[in-house]
C-alpha cells in the first residue's frame, strides 16, 4: 500500500531509456542499485525531478525516461522523506522531501512513460510523451507548485 495523499498522487522515476527497454515487459522493474540502496530514488513532480536530474545525471550522455507511477496502483511501500542523495553528497537544508519506493514498480503502476528533454549542453529541460512526442510538463509542473512540502 502507498502512504502518499497528495492532490497529485503521481510519483516519478528517472532511468536511462535503454534500461527501461530492457525491462519494459517485466512484471516487475527493481534499478541496478536496488540491493545496495533499498528503496528506489522517485521525485514528487516532474519539477523536482529536473532538478535532480540537472544536478546529479546531466553529466551521463544518453536519452532517459521517467516512469509515471499512480501510487494507489503500487504494491511496494511509499514513503515520502528526506532525500538521500545517489552520489552519498550531504543533503542542506531546504532541499524538500522524496518519494522512496521500498520494493519493486509493478508494471500496472506504470501509468506514463515519459522521454526527458535536453538542450545542447546536456542540461534537462522538459519532458514529452515517449510515443507520440508531445509536451506535458506545464501540468505536471503547476501541480508540483500546489504540493505541500512534508520535511
Amino acid at each position: 500500500m502507498s502512504s502518499h495523499t497528495e492532490a497529485d498522487p503521481r510519483v516519478y522515476h528517472m532511468l536511462p531509456l535503454a534500461e527501461w527497454r530492457r525491462h519494459e515487459s517485466e512484471e516487475t522493474y527493481l534499478p541496478a542499485d536496488f540491493e545496495s540502496v533499498g528503496f528506489i530514488h522517485c521525485s514528487g513532480s516532474v519539477r523536482q525531478m529536473l532538478e535532480v536530474a540537472n544536478r546529479f545525471y546531466a553529466h551521463q550522455d544518453g536519452r532517459f525516461v521517467i516512469l509515471a507511477i499512480d501510487p494507489k496502483r503500487l504494491r511496494s511501500s511509499l514513503i515520502i522523506e528526506g532525500p538521500v542523495h545517489p552520489d552519498g553528497s550531504e543533503t542542506v537544508d531546504g532541499e524538500g522531501c522524496f518519494p522512496h519506493i521500498y520494493g519493486g514498480i509493478n508494471r500496472d503502476a506504470v501509468v506514463a512513460v515519459l522521454e526527458m528533454k535536453r538542450d545542447d549542453e546536456g542540461r534537462f529541460t522538459g519532458i514529452r510523451e515517449l510515443s507520440a512526442g508531445a509536451d506535458d510538463d506545464e501540468e505536471d509542473q503547476d501541480n508540483a507548485k500546489n504540493r505541500k512540502r512534508c520535511c
